[in-house]
């Protein structure tokens, strides 16, 4: 039992006019075990679930809530308007909670209510109130209410209810159309989701914890526990000793008055015994502009950093694991004297020691107050809270923060080591509390000591002492108690340095213990920043910032050639661009992505000669920076080459987008000698038959070449090749020239007789002259071409005027047919064949004269 000469009026307990000291519900079994006190691993203990089962309700738990609890700070009276609730009904009666504030603790009964009249409340200054008036409501009241048989509230007094309760009305409409997420994802522990369930049904309509929304939470100012709903709902009970954490309260911006604990009554009636709660996270209510009242008594908090971010009128942290209460130092102006943080357990795991230690040095502990400084540690023999526990040693003072024990008396028992302090100076409202050191001593164990301290040799942790079968091995990586305060350490922010004089984590168990000191630093938290395009590829080198955990950061947005920022955002969430400036907190490592777009861009191309003029006009082409670019086809020059332009993309301004074309003119390209080649030039009638002899042109390959026409009688020339001129080709070739037969038309004029000569003179003997022989039958006489009279030696030759018309004449013995008459005629050239024989004569005759 509880030693009773250590209780404190002021830590009674008030229920239905009984007083219960609520120390004497601890006994002395809950110390071997989880009830009541806390242990170093507590994140570890067997502890009921979230998903326990719900009670079985009946109608009447299914109907009662807490509505008319969560009332404004400042109202009075019931619903009849009598009377006064305490807040503190259930709770110890310490000036820090129902002795002071009055505010309701819930739905409560004449008979468990304190009547009185409620005082002005008191400056943070002022001494305690008078003893007189210890167990009365002292500050702030409530309205007390009755729960009433289940019915729906009427219009008027729902009306009235949400005037008082919550800071604006609630519209009428559909909760189905209301509810857009699951209030899953954003409260998620479901004993949570019941407690508010209960608090705000009746003043929402609500049937169900799932149509909770965050607005209905934003429109809360008081969310308290209520003991005679406790006592009546098992499943509201339930929700009050199994929630863990506040994760979804940061929505509820108007909230006040926050009161979450254990109801003895309520506990006793579903428990059989008394069960602390759980809650261990409060995070959820940080920076909460106007929650200014927290009642977290009998509860599982180690951590209350998150008071911090508070400015607090009143607290009740009592019976509890917190070894550090300097969150408060934020609400020291505001909070008065009589404050009570006490009661706090630390139990450690138990140990186990080899039985030759003479010695054994207890885990140093930092116990801070709420202005940062340490609170001595003190070892003792009877325990301050635990009536009839001795410590099974002898202890002695090391430094203000470790206690060391020596001649143990039993092979079992406890190591008992208190502090306390005055807290905010008021006598008899100090932080104080007790460490609890279970131990055994065994011949066949040997002991590896393990502490946890920063470089500067702050301590993080209490000691750990490890313990195994002598000659065996240990290792740290695989003790759970170690690695659960490694993980709770760099939860922290922390990270894992290496051990102090670089001692191995690994060994053997010997009868002499090891000591083994893990050291942490400061966790370096990486940030880094993307580069990247809005198709998601890379344009820069990512960066990496480093720093401490919870270090604010502020970096100026970087400028890529080509490309213009767009967006900015960390892990998938969006960020907010100011002066384009980016900012944030370190508190995990992230990466920062920032989107850029690339730039429209402009090339133009220039075609010049080689000597700079203009060849062509400019043409341009548009893109995005970094695409190809795709040049124009170049304009045609005859006798003129434009130069290729490489492959490449697009740059960064009009500068960067130009490019060149120049035309070179062709070369004259020598033809290199080959064999010759020939071009057959033919002259032929449309029917292939030769007109005139071919002529034949040779060269080589490349050389030009021209044929010609020819004059052919009795023939007219009517198509002239393509090909007439031109160029030597690798092989022979042909050229032909086509004539058309020239021909008379009609029936022709019938040719006339000559004149018969007359007796010419004797002519000389002429030297063989071609023999004329006329044709028979009228025919004209032929002559044979390449003969011709040779005139007898030393006589003049008569002159002969030549033909104006091709030499080549018909075959003499040919039939002439006319075209229409078919009369032949006779050839002309029988009378010049006689004409030059008279003149012949002639010749003759004068040479023979003058001779």
């Amino acid at each position: 039992m509880f030693n009773s000469t250590n209780t404190k009026e002021h830590y009674k307990m008030y229920k239905k006019g009984k007083a219960w000291i609520f120390a004497g519900i601890f006994t002395a079994t809950l110390i071997l075990g989880s009830g009541g006190v806390k242990t170093a691993q507590a994140d570890t203990m067997a502890t009921a679930g979230e998903d326990a089962p719900a009670s079985e309700a009946t109608a009447k738990d299914a109907t009662n809530s807490v509505d008319k609890s969560a009332v404004l700070k400042g109202s009075t009276g019931d619903d009849s308007g009598n009377g006064t609730t305490d807040k503190s009904t259930g709770l110890p009666a310490d000036k820090s909670t129902g002795d002071r504030t009055g505010k309701s603790a819930g739905v409560d009964t004449p008979d468990n209510v304190v009547k009185s009249t409620p005082p002005a409340k008191p400056d943070p200054t002022n001494k305690k109130p008078d003893s007189t008036t210890s167990d009365s409501v002292t500050d702030k009241s409530a309205a007390k209410v009755t729960i009433a048989e289940p019915k729906a509230p009427t219009g008027s007094s729902r009306s009235a209810l949400l005037r008082n309760n919550v800071v604006a009305s609630v519209a009428a409409a559909p909760l189905a159309a209301t509810i857009t997420e699951s209030i899953d994802d954003w409260m998620p522990d479901k004993n949570l989701q019941t407690f508010v369930y209960y608090t705000i049904k009746n003043t929402f309509g609500l049937t169900s914890p799932a149509q909770i929304t965050k607005d209905m939470l934003s429109q809360v100012k008081t969310l308290v526990m209520a003991p005679k709903l406790a006592e009546e709902n098992k499943e509201y009970f339930l929700s009050t000793i199994q929630m863990k954490n506040l994760d979804g309260l940061q929505y509820a911006t108007n909230l006040e008055y926050l009161s979450i604990y254990p109801d003895i009554d309520a506990s006793t009636i579903w428990n059989g015994k008394f069960a602390m709660g759980q809650l261990s996270d409060i995070n959820g209510i940080a920076n909460l502009p106007k929650l200014d009242d927290v009642n977290l008594q009998m509860n599982n908090l180690t951590d209350v950093s998150v008071l911090s971010t508070l400015h607090l009128t009143s607290v009740s942290l009592s019976y509890n694991h917190i070894t550090d209460i300097s969150p408060l130092l934020s609400s020291i102006a505001s909070l008065p004297a009589y404050q009570t943080v006490a009661y706090q357990t630390i139990k450690l795991p138990e140990i186990t020691l080899n039985s030759k230690t003479k010695s054994y040095t207890a885990p140093s502990f930092i116990i801070k107050t709420a202005d940062g400084g340490n609170v001595p540690i003190t070892g003792v023999g009877p325990s301050m809270y635990y009536a009839g526990m001795n410590s099974g040693a002898t202890p002695t003072s090391v430094s203000p923060t470790t206690v060391s024990w020596n001649n143990f008396t039993a092979n079992s028992g406890f190591l008992f080591m208190d502090w306390s302090d005055p807290l905010f100076g008021e006598a008899g409202y100090p932080y104080e509390g007790e460490i609890i050191v279970p131990y055994r001593l065994s011949d066949t164990v040997g002991n590896v000591n393990v502490n946890f301290k920063r470089a500067d040799g702050t301590i993080l942790a209490p000691q750990i002492t490890m313990a195994g079968d002598l000659g065996t091995n240990f290792d740290l990586n695989k003790d759970a108690n170690v690695m659960n305060t490694v993980s709770a350490i760099m939860n922290k922010g922390l990270q894992y340095n290496g051990t102090e004089n670089g001692e191995a984590i690994t060994g053997v168990y010997a009868e002499d213990p090891s000591n083994i000191t893990l050291i942490f630093g400061d966790k370096q938290i990486a940030t880094t920043f993307n580069y990247l395009d809005d198709k998601g590829n890379t344009l820069a080198a990512s960066q990496t910032m480093t720093g401490n955990l919870g270090q604010n950061w502020q970096v100026a947005i970087p400028s890529v050639t080509g490309y213009t920022f767009k967006s900015a955002n960390q892990d998938g969430t969006a960020m907010t661009v100011t002066n384009n400036q980016l900012s944030g907190t370190l508190t995990a490592d992230s990466n920062v992505n920032l989107i850029y777009v690339a730039n429209d861009e402009t090339a133009t191309i220039h075609y010049v000669y080689a000597d700079g003029t203009t060849a062509a006009a400019d043409k341009t082409v548009t893109g995005k920076f970094g695409d190809a670019i795709v040049f124009p086809t170049a304009p045609v020059i005859s006798g003129f080459t434009p130069s290729t332009l490489a492959a490449t993309k697009y740059g960064d301004g009009t500068t960067a987008n130009v490019f060149t074309v120049t035309y070179t003119k062709d070369p004259v390209t020598p033809v290199t000698p080959s064999h010759q080649v020939t071009v057959t030039v033919h002259y032929q009638d449309a029917t292939g038959k030769t007109v005139a002899p071919d002529e034949i042109l040779t060269g080589h390959v490349g050389d030009q070449y021209a044929s010609t026409a020819k004059t052919v009688t009795g023939y007219t020339l009517t198509s002239t090749p393509s090909n007439a001129t031109g160029t030597f080709g690798d092989t022979d070739s042909a050229i032909t020239y086509i004539y058309t037969a020239v021909t008379n038309g009609g029936a022709g004029d019938k040719p006339s007789t000559p004149n018969k000569p007359g007796t010419p003179n004797k002519p000389g003997q002429p030297s063989k002259p071609g023999k004329i022989t006329p044709s028979k039958g009228g025919q004209a006489a032929g002559i044979n071409p390449g003969s011709h009279v040779v005139p007898a030696e030393g006589a003049a030759a008569a002159t002969v005027t030549p033909l104006t018309y091709s030499t080549t004449l018909p075959n003499p013995k040919a039939k002439t047919t006319l075209p229409q008459t078919n009369d032949e005629t006779t050839s002309p050239l029988w009378g010049l064949a006689v004409l030059g024989s008279l003149f012949g004569l002639v010749g003759l005759k004068r040479r023979k004269h003058n001779n």
